[in-house]
């Protein structure tokens, strides 16, 4: 079931991130943290507020990433919050948003998507 999983998340994400390999999903996807889910955004705008980065995302939702959140990119490397910029596909783990607007969630996990 699990490599099922990793197939078919590996396949939504190489579609809708436009990444043209998928040499870089050959590690399974790390499983949810508690409540969290992997959600796939686009970013938007940045912002920094003290250590934490803000970045809206293609829904409108806002999302903070804290200096302390675990980040790395798709090919295995570890990142941090400067490699998160306008335009950054990110796969980020965080409860499903509330239906207000703007929806706000807290990221416990990044996973930033780039194109081998």
């Amino acid at each position: 079931m699990k490599k099922l999983i990793k197939m078919s998340v590996s396949i939504v994400l190489v579609c809708m991130a436009g990444v043209t390999s998928v040499s870089a999903f050959d590690e399974p996807i790390p499983q949810p943290h508690g409540n969290d889910m992997p959600w796939f955004h686009i970013v938007d705008r940045v912002a920094v507020d003290n250590d934490n980065l803000r970045v809206m995302v293609d829904s409108g939702a806002v999302i903070t990433i804290s200096e302390v959140v675990p980040i790395t990119t798709s090919a295995g490397q570890d990142a941090d919050l400067s490699q998160i910029k306008e335009g950054s596909k990110l796969l980020m783990w965080h409860e499903a948003l509330p239906p207000s607007y703007p929806a706000q969630a807290a990221a416990s996990r990044v996973l930033v998507l780039t194109q081998d």
